[in-house]
């Protein structure tokens, strides 16, 4: 089996993601208090259709034809701009709320990978572009 470096990048973001999501854990909830589930958006990694970089951090997708998402990354998206495509790493059929599962995309014969931080579900893109905007 040949091993290329692109291969050994992805098994060093997973051995560093795995860990923390199984490590991870609930806030703290006062004695007497209900405890209210956090409501957690997720959507399907395979069926990304469209995508546009907001300001900062903030990524833009569509997914099918009438699912649409305003996605927070680790750092700014400006990078985003001349990607050609990005892809979801195969380990992630779904992707949710704190899953920082990573996202990678390719821009003039380069790779570039982001964690996704957190995922909202919007009405559309001029949505995602008003909330990006404001934060």
């Amino acid at each position: 089996m040949h091993v290329t470096p692109h291969t050994i990048g992805w098994l060093a973001v997973l051995a560093l993601v795995i860990p923390g999501l199984a490590c991870q854990s609930a806030p703290p909830v006062a004695a007497g208090q209900p405890v209210q589930p956090e409501k957690i958006t997720c959507f399907n990694a395979r069926n990304i259709t469209s995508f546009v970089p907001l300001k900062g951090p903030h990524l833009y997708i569509r997914v099918g034809n009438h699912e649409h998402y305003l996605l927070t990354l680790n750092r700014d998206s400006e990078p985003l701009r001349l990607a050609m495509n990005i892809q979801i790493s195969p380990d992630f059929d779904r992707v949710c709320s704190g899953s920082r599962a990573p996202l990678t995309y390719h821009y003039l014969g380069h790779v570039g990978v982001y964690d996704i931080v957190d995922v909202e579900f919007v009405k559309d893109q001029a949505a995602a572009e008003a909330l990006a905007e404001r934060r």
